[in-house]
């Protein structure tokens, strides 16, 4: 650990971006199903793999920055059960 990190009081020092963030809040029921969930966690809710969800789900993926694709929870919870599982 770099010397640096080390306050004179000997406790370590928090970084700036630790300081501003903002605690966590839940959000409200009516909103939940807004929240935009990793394609990694809709696969699960689902109970399929990765690559078989983006294969039958592509339709529900969204591309929400260039490096990164979601999933609406309202929208997976929306679709009807697969018969063939």
């Amino acid at each position: 650990m770099p010397a640096s990190a080390i306050t004179c009081d000997g406790e370590l020092a928090v970084s700036e971006k630790q300081r501003r963030q903002r605690p966590h809040r839940p959000l409200p029921p009516e909103l939940e199903r807004y929240r935009k969930i990793s394609i990694h966690e809709a696969a699960a809710i689902r109970g399929v793999s990765i690559d078989s969800f983006r294969r039958h789900f592509r339709h529900l993926i969204e591309q929400v920055s260039p490096r990164r694709q979601a999933v609406t929870l309202g929208k997976l919870l929306d679709e009807p059960e697969s018969k063939a599982a």
